[in-house]
């Protein structure tokens, strides 16, 4: 009722994860019911990676698998940095890497308003978090190597989007995406 009280909206989209299939098809039904209608192409995965959260940091990450960790030091030895991004000024290039990502399968990037999405992260950073990878420790938009947009809501995080370069430059081989993962995790604990 409010999507159709507002002139603007255009579509509303739901996406849900549940783990009981029933529950599910009850959920489904009910949308059904209140007037959506099932995409022909849904998103949906056969297999979703869930991530115990609870216990102390040191539980946490005793929990994930040696090699995360092995990867998350030698991204620090490189001297590489991770940081959450709010500025504006990162909006070109978090679109730069998320086309080179999709360009690597053949795929097209969607097109993302990356300005709205950097000022949900500022204006509500409980509820979004964009953090980045920066090559060699340099926090600018060229050393932007990688990225991934988390969202939070109730008892969980949802990662939205990722993506990251190939190119690193004289420290290359050092995989990115685990230093952020571990940050993302640590932000999804605390939410």
């Amino acid at each position: 009722e409010y999507a159709r009280s507002q002139l603007r909206v255009l579509r509303v989209h739901v996406e849900a994860f549940v783990l009981d299939a029933e529950q599910l098809d009850r959920l489904a039904a009910t949308a059904v019911a209140a007037g959506f209608s099932r995409l022909p192409f849904p998103r949906e995965y056969e297999h979703t990676l869930i991530v115990d959260l609870s216990g102390t940091e040191e539980e946490m990450t005793a929990r994930f698998h040696r090699m995360v960790m092995k990867n998350v030091r030698k991204s620090e030895r490189a001297g590489h940095a991770v940081a959450p991004i709010t500025e504006a000024r990162f909006a070109e290039r978090l679109a730069q890497l998320l086309e080179e990502t999709m360009g690597r399968t053949g795929a097209s990037a969607e097109r993302l308003d990356w300005r709205a999405i950097l000022a949900a992260t500022r204006n509500h950073p409980d509820q979004f978090r964009l953090t980045g990878l920066f090559l060699n420790g340099d926090i600018s938009p060229a050393s932007l190597g990688a990225f991934r947009f988390c969202g939070c809501a109730g008892e969980g995080a949802d990662d939205l989007i990722a993506a990251s370069t190939r190119r690193q430059g004289p420290s290359g081989g050092v995989p990115m995406m685990p230093a952020i993962l571990l940050d993302t995790f640590k932000w999804a604990r605390s939410q």
